[in-house]
């Protein structure tokens, strides 16, 4: 569910030499090699179920659920993250 991750999220953070947001950012960047991935917050417009634009869902590095929801990234880093 999205409250075990993200409870699962606030432990790693916890138990970490920093809190989950960082942890994840730095492993995603130096240990996957993925630039253009991340946890965090992007500034882009969506669009409701009507079609009219609304904001994305923006994170505090203190919200428990951010584990369950917050990555970002772009259709080049999917790429190089799937095999063949």
């Amino acid at each position: 569910s999205n409250l075990g991750y993200g409870i699962l999220g606030y432990i790693l953070g916890v138990i970490g030499e920093n809190n989950y947001w960082d942890l994840m950012n730095d492993y995603i960047r130096d240990d996957l090699g993925l630039p253009e991935t991340m946890i965090g917050n992007v500034d882009i417009t969506g669009y409701d179920r009507k079609g009219n634009p609304c904001s994305t869902w923006q994170w505090e590095k203190s919200d428990i659920i951010m584990a369950a929801g917050a990555l970002n990234s772009t259709a080049a880093d999917m790429r190089k993250s799937c095999p063949g």
